[in-house]
């Protein structure tokens, strides 16, 4: 009013804005069944973040128990310690792909089951077998990073107390991505820090995976986030066994993160 402008142009620039979502994939723009698959997503991200911490968490228990035990002492006698970790890694992580291969068939079951009798609302969620697939492998890749760190802590404790306070700090590491992948991919799944996160170790296991079913990032950055965590699992599980070979036969206080460097650093 003070610049001169008509009454008409003013409630104009002053009129309210609707937005109206939409999803953009290789078929073009669709707004049908968007929040069905927010919901589908939001159930996947969860299922991924809590096996990750269920089975990362057993590693740590499993480790912990052989220690305290004295199991470890006779185990070491015919094992490396390297082989011990990795196989304790390998047999947590074969029960929750198992765990994912019955979730799998059950859901692709039941998607053909429904898809008979309510093909209309079936036709909303758009579940392809290819995001089946994405869900058992970003699982893996979150799962060995995750454990990877806690076999390491449940070999440097001596009680069920130390290895909770331990824990309880590494627990941020997968707890954090989750709440940015939540906030981050609700927002904006395809905006430049979303992209550049998903690709990250620890991030990638969700943040990306969301992106797969709520947009559409092409097959490189799918390619490169597998790749560049895959090689975060090679280093952290290095770094863990170097941990692992010497704090399986260290009983009493709890070492420092000084000690634990020089048990790393020892060749």
């Amino acid at each position: 009013e003070q610049a001169g402008l008509p009454p008409g142009q003013i409630d104009q620039l002053i009129s309210g804005v609707t937005i109206r979502p939409l999803k953009v994939d290789g078929t073009g723009e669709s707004e049908e069944g968007l929040d069905a698959q927010w919901a589908v997503a939001f159930i996947f991200l969860l299922m991924v973040y809590t096996t990750i911490i269920f089975y990362g968490t057993a590693v740590m228990r499993g480790v912990l128990e052989e220690k305290t035990s004295r199991i470890m002492e006779v185990l070491l006698s015919s094992a490396r310690p390297i082989q011990l970790m990795l196989g304790k890694l390998f047999g947590v992580g074969s029960v929750g792909l198992f765990q994912y291969l019955l979730w799998v068939g059950l859901a692709l079951v039941g998607s053909k089951v429904l898809d008979l009798t309510l093909p209309i609302g079936m036709s909303s969620l758009n579940l392809e077998p290819s995001l089946f697939l994405y869900f058992v492998l970003f699982f893996l890749l979150g799962y060995f990073q995750f454990s990877a760190i806690l076999a390491a802590v449940g070999a440097i404790c001596s009680s069920q107390e130390d290895a909770q306070a331990l824990s309880t700090p590494i627990m941020f590491v997968i707890i954090i991505p989750f709440l940015i992948s939540i906030s981050l991919a609700t927002s904006d799944v395809s905006g430049s820090t979303v992209q550049w996160l998903s690709l990250l170790p620890f991030f990638a296991p969700m943040l990306m995976f969301l992106r797969i079913i709520l947009g559409n990032p092409a097959l490189w950055e799918i390619f490169a986030a597998v790749v560049i965590n895959i090689a975060a699992i090679i280093a952290l599980s290095y770094l863990a066994a170097r941990i692992y070979r010497i704090g399986v036969l260290m009983y009493g206080k709890r070492p420092g993160f000084a000690e634990i460097a020089r048990w790393i650093g020892r060749s």
